[in-house]
């Protein structure tokens, strides 16, 4: 009896090599991996509602940021979850965090990752458990001596202009009485204060400060012990659904105690990792799958032409 060449073991060799690449894009499965535990109501619900609005920020990086596309470990943690419970994800990018939670508050988004549970949201929100936290740290130059919270009083600090900014700002004048501030168009830009010698530290979650410093080789800066920086010690990081939709919260909980150590600390990995010869790892990771997959594309086709 005659094989046809898409029956053969090498083609299922190499199905299985596409499969290899497809999976660290973080590119849900066509069905559901299987989450133990999920009721009959939650699967009906799932299968009634197989895909969901996720709102993505455009410059939280290496949580959640948007270059071409959404990115980072928030994105890749719910392709995850998607891929565990068959679903597929939809991103609204492009907005500022007060935007995206309005979206969420008016129903046109089902989830925002990477929020803190504060009162004024639960109202609207549902939230998991936390997925990752972040410490806030102070960042000063290596030239000088470490600094903790209580010396913050004497130093002059540049802080990101928005929200997150103005929030520490009123923190550490309540703490710190006529602490010298200095706003800059942004994070990377405090840093780069800090780094010339402009003002002397500014704070900041741990997981940006140090995408940053090691993206941009702010070789000579210094990221202080979690703990000291005299304000909120720890940013608990979860998964916000809208408060309608109790299924997709209880599915999404039970799908987060699915992931295992192995593919968190996969993600962290790609994340939080340096960079390696100047290349930033995430960029690199995708070379080398863009890489693979044209490889794959050319034994494919000389095979399926013989």
């Amino acid at each position: 009896m005659a094989h046809s060449k898409f029956s053969s073991p090498v083609f299922a060799l190499l199905s299985a090599l596409v499969i290899g690449l497809i999976a660290p894009l973080g590119i849900p499965a066509a069905a559901a991996q299987g989450v133990a535990g999920l009721s009959v109501e939650e699967r009906a619900w799932l299968a009634e509602n197989p895909v969901i609005q996720v709102g993505s920020r455009m410059d939280w990086p290496p949580l959640n940021f948007y270059a071409r596309e959404p990115r980072g470990l928030s994105v890749d943690y719910v392709n995850l979850l998607a891929g565990k419970l068959g679903l597929e994800v939809t991103y609204l990018s492009g907005l500022d965090l007060p935007s995206l939670l309005s979206e969420a508050k008016h129903g046109r988004l089902d989830v925002l990752p990477n929020i803190e549970s504060l009162s004024g949201r639960q109202d609207y929100l549902l939230f998991t458990p936390p997925y990752e936290s972040t410490p806030i740290v102070v960042v000063s130059s290596l030239q000088r001596s470490f600094v903790s919270g209580d010396e913050l009083r004497n130093y002059h600090l540049a802080l990101p202009a928005g929200p997150a900014g103005s929030a520490y700002k009123e923190l550490l004048e309540r703490q710190y009485p006529g602490i010298r501030v200095t706003f800059y168009e942004d994070s990377l830009g405090a840093l780069r204060a800090v780094a010339s010698g402009k003002v002397d530290a500014t704070l900041g979650e741990h997981t940006l400060m140090q995408y940053l410093i090691n993206r941009n080789f702010l070789t000579n800066l210094r990221i202080g012990e979690p703990g000291t920086a005299g304000v909120s010690d720890v940013i608990d990081l979860r998964l916000g659904i809208r408060k309608d939709l109790p299924l997709l919260h209880s599915a999404l909980t039970k799908a987060m105690g699915s992931v295992t150590e192995a593919e968190m600390a996969a993600l962290r990995e790609r994340w939080f990792a340096a960079p390696k010869d100047g290349l930033d790892v995430s960029r690199s990771q995708e070379l080398a799958t863009l890489q693979g997959w044209i490889i794959t594309g050319f034994i494919l086709g000389f095979w399926c032409s013989r």
